[in-house]
This record gives C-alpha cells, sequence and structure tokens, in this order.
C-alpha cells in the first residue's frame, strides 16, 4: 500500500493544532477562508512581485538564482509543497517563505551586521505542542520552522544539494531571518509525517492545541465542542 501523502503546509498546520490536519483530512467539510487568510494570500501575491525587484542583497547573499512558487514533491518521503522561493548556490540551496511579522519582536542581540539578518535555530525532537509564549518571543513561530525543515528535506532531494539553513522574509519589518536546520529537526519531521498518518488512517480526532487563543481566528472552530474561552490564558 502506498504511503499517504501530506503537504508541508499541513505539518505547519499539525503543530499548531493536530485537528487543522484531522479536519482536513477526514472530515469532509471545506469552511469559507477567513478575512486573515483571504488578506494574507493578497498580501503574499503583492510581495512575490516585489521580491522579483528586490536583489540578495536582503539575504546576506551576493550570489545566487532565484526561482519562484516551487512546486516539491518526494516520494520517498510521501510529501509535497510548494515554496515561495528557492535561491540556488554552487553548493548549497536555500528554501525561503515570506510570512507576516504578527508583531514579532527581534532579538537584536542575535542580529548580524550584514543585511541585518537575525539567525535562528530550528529545534530538536520536542513534543508537537508548542510551549508557552516567552517573555521575548523567538522571531520564527516553533511551527514555521518544522515546515521549514520539511522544505529543506525536499529541496535536498530535488536539486541533490544540502540545505543547511533557510530564511523567513517577514514582509512588514523587510526583513530576513536565516533559520538554521539541524540534524534533530529533520528526524521530528519523519516523526511528525509518522504520527500524521497514524492519526488520519486511523481516523481519530486528536486533542486540539492547548494555547486557545489560536482558536479565536480559526476556520473550524464551530466545528470543536470542547472549546472555553474563559480558560483562555492568552
Amino acid at each position: 500500500m502506498d504511503q499517504l501523502t501530506i503537504r508541508a503546509s499541513d505539518l505547519r498546520q499539525f503543530v499548531y493544532c493536530p485537528r487543522v490536519v484531522y479536519y482536513r483530512y477526514c472530515v469532509p467539510v471545506r469552511p469559507p477562508p477567513t478575512y486573515k487568510m483571504v488578506e494574507g494570500k493578497r498580501q503574499h501575491e503583492r510581495e512575490e512581485e516585489l521580491e522579483q525587484r528586490r536583489g540578495l542583497h536582503a539575504y546576506g547573499l551576493s550570489d545566487g538564482e532565484r526561482h519562484f512558487d516551487v512546486w516539491l514533491a518526494s516520494d520517498r518521503l510521501g510529501l509535497t509543497g510548494t515554496l515561495d522561493m528557492v535561491i540556488l548556490r554552487r553548493h548549497e540551496v536555500i528554501p525561503v517563505e515570506f510570512k507576516q511579522a504578527q508583531d514579532k519582536v527581534l532579538p537584536e542581540t542575535k542580529v548580524k551586521r550584514r543585511a541585518g539578518i537575525v539567525r535562528v535555530s530550528a529545534p530538536d525532537d520536542q513534543d508537537k505542542e508548542e510551549r508557552p509564549t516567552p517573555a521575548t518571543p523567538d522571531p520564527v513561530d516553533l511551527h514555521h520552522k518544522y515546515q521549514l525543515a520539511a522544505y529543506a528535506l525536499l529541496a535536498e532531494e530535488r536539486w541533490q544539494k544540502p540545505a543547511r539553513r533557510c530564511f523567513v522574509y517577514l514582509v512588514s519589518l523587510r526583513r530576513a531571518l536565516e533559520v538554521d536546520i539541524t540534524d534533530g529537526a529533520r528526524r521530528y519531521v519523519n516523526r511528525l509525517l509518522r504520527e500524521m498518518r497514524r492519526m488520519i488512517l486511523a481516523q481519530a480526532m486528536p486533542d486540539g492545541t492547548r494555547q486557545i487563543g489560536r482558536c479565536r481566528e480559526c476556520e473550524y472552530l464551530r466545528f470543536c465542542n470542547d472549546v472555553d474561552f474563559l480558560d483562555d490564558q492568552d
């Protein structure tokens, strides 16, 4: 039996809240997109136009070949995804995702002087539920880091070059965040893919996120009957 193919964006959603993936794969409902989703898509299209006029200096690079909206697929991993942009260099391939800043606090002590790049790392093996938000939030959310790690695996297989780092470009801040892709993050992506397939094939509804504040703008909120905003501490 062929393994179930998972999208990289679903891996991100699984870390954010496993129920989103459950509803998408196991329940025949297609809720209308939220305003946030529609607006995000519009801004994303605008950003791609701007990126094509922008140089690689934003990423601290002097050379590289850019490709946009790149479809990636791996039968071996059972994984697919559309990458916003990929930078091809002689000895590496660099996945790039465009994101809205959403009031991120950038740790200035970690900012590279060249191009104002913030460097962070994709985590090693962790529980899929994110930890409570610290006083100084990480500039790249955990669920986005694992999506980037998935793109790194796809890009490496496609171009047969190492993808040791990715970039998140924060649109409103005009800042590039460099994310190191660790071996532990790669292993954890494969672990998450196995968990997702087990859940989907068993059609077993998982627990929702413990961070209830995330539920307020979720398109699947009306399908969850156990969310109590009175307990929301976000």
